[in-house]
């Protein structure tokens, strides 16, 4: 196992990242200048090894990198263990251990995963690595030095350390810990245990006195029983005397609250009755109302249309007289421009005709006036020569200077040849576009998109219509159900008025909880025909709203949500539920005397209901059977069945009879439920009308849409091709004017051109003429020929008659020109300015009269829309009105019928309230007693809980009272006792149970105190055991260090002798003279420790081998105590023999001759000999250095910078070469 890898960042002097790889298993050397980071990297190596204590954020914020006032936030430290052979007790070759610390955390990473600081000291302790025992495989800078001044004592001491002995020493101050608590818990003991002896002593007497004084309670018990006794058998009598007073009160009420009930009933139905018709009335007066404001603003708008509508006509003949007097002005200005282009192209033909003529005349006088200067220089007018070399020479400068400008002449002929061809490529470009422009526009001009656009317009309407009747359809539907929907509610308010209104708000709640298993009420699973509802709702009454529900656990559910409800809204809720589970099991068949009685049906078999609901209507009717009569019923108390009548009258077996006229006004439940559910159905059948009739709407709604955007897509269509025949006309224009401007330039280039090959056939001409000249041997001799002199005068005859042609031809061409440009002047203002403008104002004139076109479309259609409304919001006035007087008439007459009928109700309220008065007068006197009822079995109860234990003896007591004795004798003598028991007012109840537990307390410290003297003994055996191995373990290792200390001083100075004693603080009276002290210095009795015994480690030393005296610490120089400081060291090391050292330049206080044998000592470490006595195992070695000894054994060798306050490390391959140059 060794450190393969170390990285640092952000730790002290590294800020940057700092790695050091492939280190190798041998010997590693750091070198570098003093303060550039050598010992921080030993630093970091033992920070990351868990050696640096950083509890505060002090020490932290010391060890985080510092530069410029900046601090790092956060700096750790990784290494990489190889552990190929296994030693760090985990299944891995690798190992990393990284340590990261901020300001505020400080954080352990084993292989990635974070751990604990003891996790890592019991993984790094496996393989040898521990910051408690082999503090000395870290060696920093100073430690050498520390060593040479270390005291014998102090020696005494590191030997201790390395030997382990604050093990046994930290184990022994536990032991004696526990020996001080156990001495401090028996001291308490014994005074806990005085304290409980007293009090024993003190609740002795206590126990008699608490005799007493529970004789005279029991007494005093016993009387006031026997009172509270007969007061309750008193209090129950006359309860039951008021009770049956109160019953036949509740009769007489009951009776005049059926009444009064039925009556309010009426009222209600009554006063809900008129607060529809006056809730139909306000709404059918809001819709009046706002029908009438309608159909104002619809016929202003109509008005409004109608009137726009009328100047149209005249607008639209003035859009097209204006329309055709653009075309027609468009037209003569096309036509102008067309005569123009004629003149145009006439005047430059012939231009171009007088042109040609012009240069011909130009090239035949360049020709006759080079002959005439050939005759002019032989007639010796022309310049004289010396010689024929002289003239040859100036006739080859006249050549050269003709050619070269021959050569300028043909460039740029080609360049215009070249131009020309461009340039009229161009212009059959734009021709073409031109002609394909024109017929796109004519095409457009055949095109009518108008006809689509009114089609489209048309269909829109027509969609629009039959939307309309379907949402007056819709309206109706909606209508019928809003009064289909108010029926249904008067119904269930009717029936939900018979219910109470806990019950009815109960019911509404559980419904909306959501529980599953709750299936509604019976009323809404039974279906009873109408001859025999009356006679089913008076014998299942309420019955009718019970919930009915799966089973129990369901139930238990609903109820405790009730309950839960009932506390949060502040209101009582009730509900009955009927377990449908529990019903079928309880429900017993009941056997109907069919052959017995003639004419009986039961009422169950004429209920219909589910087959999973049956339970419940057996459990509500299976004892109901339907008779002709009373009489007959009678006959059926002998089966415990009821009978009852088809007119509500009903007989129990039991005797009890009821009826004799029942009104089926006041039984209306199941015939408003019923219809009630018919009106259900009536509103969902509307619901699906409606519903199909909104789903036609959004399909023509979608058609109407899809209309509107092909009528937009239309109509931008229709202005994308206006916009499309503009831009056409537009760029025409100006094609036109860039073919003109490209003719323009192609006459200028075709001129230039012509020019230009005039000029080089005068220049071909010149040269061949003056090369033929050249070609002559002799000079001219100044005299011509009769022939030539007749020639000559013909040519300036011939030159005067062609010059004054051409300029009479140039006259011409000049005059041609300014007509020219005058025609294309008037071109370009008809192309440029009047063309577009007729063009654009004829473009707006269409397009403002296609706008009004699509406005007057609009407008007609939305007169048609108005016209429609206004004749059904006609129809619905003449009907709302119609209805308003019949509301007003029914309204009338039910605010009196209500009026009577509240005075009805007013008179029966008096009744019952005087009923009530009774009632309550009875129901008092009822409380008062059952209140003296409560006081006195309340009493009883106390009197049971107080003496409870005590009952036989009490009821001794109450035995000895007789029935003769009045009540009031008996508080006589409660009185008396309880002024006796005043004489006991401090009397301590709990004596005797104190007594008790005082006593058992008192046994077990005594058991306690016996187990501490025994522990006691167990721990001194132990403390004197721990004694005698730490001091044994002491010496172990002070032979062994000795040992390797001597060995390791021959390896640094051949031929030395060092050897360490003990030094006792008293000499053994015991010991001769002779006998060896080495040996006694080794043996310890068992009468004194070390630390008693002895006072230190003293070390003597012999440098030379011819010597004979041994030296003493002090008495050694500064370099001897650095090597001997350097052989102890080396001696722990090998005594404790750990797989890494660091060591931090400790040979900086050698001398040379001592620094190549601490070199080979190092190498030792790393290859130990194998045939020496008990060789160590190899270690790894990471040392720094400013010498280069150590750096010629090393295995790998690394240099430490400092660049910008920050270290940083690399692979020195030439020390010998850094060495030389530092």
């Amino acid at each position: 196992m060794h450190l393969k890898k170390l990285t640092i960042k952000g730790y002290k002097t590294y800020r940057d990242l700092t790695t050091i790889v492939d280190l190798h298993a041998g010997v590693n050397v750091l070198v570098g200048l003093n303060g550039s980071g050598k010992s921080n990297i030993f630093s970091a190596i033992r920070f990351a090894l868990g050696g640096d204590g950083v509890s505060k954020e002090q020490q932290r914020r010391a060890m985080l990198h510092e530069s410029q006032g900046q601090q790092v936030a956060s700096a750790f430290v990784e290494v990489t263990f190889d552990n190929s052979d296994g030693k760090i007790p985990v299944d891995k070759a690798e190992v990393v251990l990284r340590r990261t610390i901020t300001i505020n955390t400080d954080v352990y990473e084993w292989n990635g995963k974070e751990v604990t600081k003891a996790e890592v000291d019991s993984w790094l302790e496996g393989a040898g690595i521990s910051n408690k025992h082999n503090t000395y495989s870290i060696v920093e800078n100073g430690k050498v030095t520390a060593l040479t001044r270390m005291s014998d004592a102090k020696r005494l001491d590191l030997l201790k350390e390395v030997s382990g002995a604050h093990i046994y020493d930290e184990r022994r101050a536990e032991s004696l810990a526990v020996l001080e608590t156990t001495r401090k818990k028996r001291e308490h003991i014994a005074e806990v245990m005085d304290d409980i002896r007293g009090k024993l002593d003190r609740l002795d007497e206590e126990q008699k006195e608490l005799q007493e004084a529970r004789a005279l309670s029991r007494e005093r018990v016993a009387i006031e029983s026997v009172i509270a006794d007969r007061e309750k058998r008193q209090c129950r009598e006359r309860i039951k005397e008021l009770e049956q007073q109160a019953s036949a009160i509740l009769a007489d009420l009951g009776g005049e609250q059926g009444v009064m009930t039925d009556m309010s009933a009426e009222v209600g139905r009554e006063k809900s009755a008129l607060e529809e018709l006056t809730k139909e009335l306000t709404e059918t007066s809001t819709r009046l109302r706002f029908l009438s404001k309608r159909r104002e603003k619809l016929s202003t708008e109509h008005a409004e249309i109608c009137g726009a509508s009328e100047g149209r006509d005249e607008a639209v003949e003035k859009s097209t007289a204006e329309m055709e007097e653009l075309r027609g002005r468009l037209e003569r200005a096309n036509e102008e421009l067309d005569d123009v282009t004629t003149a145009f192209k006439g005047k430059k033909a012939q231009l171009q005709s007088i042109e040609e003529e012009q240069d011909s005349l130009r090239s035949e006088l360049a020709v006759a006036t080079r002959k005439r200067e050939k005759l002019a220089v032989k007639k010796g007018s022309g310049p004289s020569y010396a010689s024929v070399a002289e003239r040859n020479e100036y006739l080859s400068e006249k050549v050269a200077s003709k050619n070269q400008r021959l050569e300028e002449v043909e460039g740029l002929l080609g360049k215009q040849t070249a131009q020309l061809d461009e340039e009229q490529q161009e212009i059959d470009r734009i021709g073409a576009e031109i002609a394909r422009l024109e017929a796109e526009s004519q095409a457009y001009a055949g095109q009518n998109g108008d006809a689509d656009i009114a089609t489209t317009e048309r269909n829109i309407a027509d969609t629009q219509d039959e939307i309309r009747q379907k949402m007056k359809e819709i309206n109706a539907l909606r209508e019928e159900e809003e009064s289909f929907s108010r029926q249904r509610q008067e119904l269930l308010e009717a029936v939900w008025r018979t219910a109470p209104r806990a019950v009815r708000e109960g019911y509404t709640w559980l419904m909306e909880s959501g529980i599953d298993g709750v299936h509604g009420l019976l009323i809404e699973h039974v279906d009873i025909l109408e001859q025999y509802r009356l006679c089913a709702e008076v014998t299942g009454g309420l019955s009718l709203f019970n919930i009915l529900v799966d089973d129990d656990k369901v139930g238990e559910e609903c109820l405790s949500f009730i309950r839960e409800k009932q506390v949060e809204i502040g209101k009582p809720l009730r509900i009955t539920l009927t377990p449908l589970e529990q019903v079928r099991i309880i429900n017993s068949d009941v056997s109907y005397p069919r052959g017995e009685v003639a004419n009986i049906l039961p009422l169950v078999d004429v209920i219909e209901s589910p087959d999973w609901a049956r339970c419940a209507v057996e459990q509500v009717w299976r004892r109901h059977v339907l008779v002709p009569d009373l009489e007959m019923g009678a006959k059926l108390a002998d089966f415990h069945l009821d009978a009852v009548t088809e007119g509500g009258d009903t007989s129990t077996w039991r005797g009890v009879m009821k009826g004799g006229y029942t009104s089926p006004e006041r039984y209306t439940r199941l015939r408003d439920w019923y219809h009630a559910e018919e009106l259900e159905v009536d509103i969902n059948r509307n619901r699906e009308r409606i519903a199909e009739a909104e789903k036609q709407v959004q399909q023509l709604r979608t058609t109407e849409r899809e209309l509107q955007e092909h009528l937009v897509d239309l109509r931008c269509t229709a202005q994308a091709q206006l916009n499309a025949q503009s831009s056409r006309l537009r760029q025409v224009t100006e094609d036109r004017e860039a073919v003109h401007r490209l003719e323009n330039s192609l006459e200028l280039a075709a001129k230039l051109k012509r020019e230009y090959e005039a000029e080089r056939e005068q220049l071909e001409l010149d040269i061949i003429a003056i090369r033929a000249e050249m070609k002559t041997k002799k000079l001219p001799s100044g005299a011509l020929t009769v022939a030539e002199a007749q020639q000559l005068e013909k040519l300036e005859e011939e030159i005067e008659e062609k010059g004054h042609r051409l300029t009479q031809i140039t006259e011409a061409a000049g005059e041609l020109a300014d007509a020219i440009a005058r025609l294309r002047d008037r071109e370009s203002l008809l192309i440029g300015m009047q063309i577009p403008n007729l063009q654009k104002e004829l473009k707006t004139v269409e397009m403002n009269c296609t706008e009004a076109t699509i406005i007057w479309r609009e407008r007609q259609r939305r007169r048609q829309w108005l016209a429609g409304e206004l004749a059904e919001i006609e129809q619905e006035l003449a009907l709302r009105e119609e209805r308003r007087a019949e509301l007003e008439e029914s309204i009338v007459s039910k605010s009196k019928s209500v009026e009577d009928m509240e005075q009805e109700v007013a008179e029966s309220e008096r009744t019952i309230l005087k009923l009530k008065e009774s009632y309550n007068e009875n129901q008092n006197e009822i409380t008062d007693y059952e209140d003296k009822f409560k006081i006195a079995d309340s009493k009883l109860d106390e009197i049971v809980a107080e003496l409870s234990g005590s009952v036989e003896r009490i009821e001794d007591e109450t035995k000895k009272i007789g029935e003769g004795v009045t009540i009031r004798q008996l508080q006589r003598r409660a009185m008396e006792c309880r002024g006796e028991l005043e004489k006991y007012p401090l009397v301590n109840n709990k004596a005797l149970e104190q007594f008790a537990q005082f006593d058992g307390q008192y046994k077990e410290l005594l058991r306690s105190q016996e187990e501490m003297d025994q522990g006691q003994v167990a721990i001194d055996e132990l403390i004197a055991k721990l004694d005698g191995e730490k001091d044994n373990n002491i010496i172990k290792s002070f032979a062994q260090v000795n040992e390797h200390f001597a060995a390791t001083f021959r390896e640094l100075v051949p031929g030395g002798t060092v050897k360490m004693r003990l030094l006792k603080r008293d000499p053994s009276p015991g010991l001769d003279e002779g006998e060896d002290e080495e040996e006694e210095e080794h043996h310890i009795g068992a009468a004194a420790t070390v630390d008693e015994k002895y006072a230190g480690v003293s070390i003597e030393v012999m440098f030379a081998a011819g010597t004979t005296n041994m030296r003493r610490m002090h008495e050694l120089s500064g370099s001897q105590k650095s090597v001997v400081a350097v052989a102890l060291l080396f001696a722990i090391l090998r005594s404790e023999q750990p797989p890494l050292y660091l060591l931090d330049e400790i040979d900086s206080a050698l001398d040379a001759q001592y620094r190549e044998a601490f070199a080979r000592l190092i190498s030792s470490v790393t290859n130990p000999n194998p045939l020496g006595h008990r060789p160590p195992p190899p270690a790894q070695v990471i040392c720094s250095t400013c010498r280069p000894e150590i750096c010629h054994i090393s295995d790998r060798c690394y240099e430490v910078s400092l660049e910008n306050r920050s270290s940083r490390v690399t692979l020195l391959s030439d020390f010998q070469r850094y060495f030389a140059q530092a």
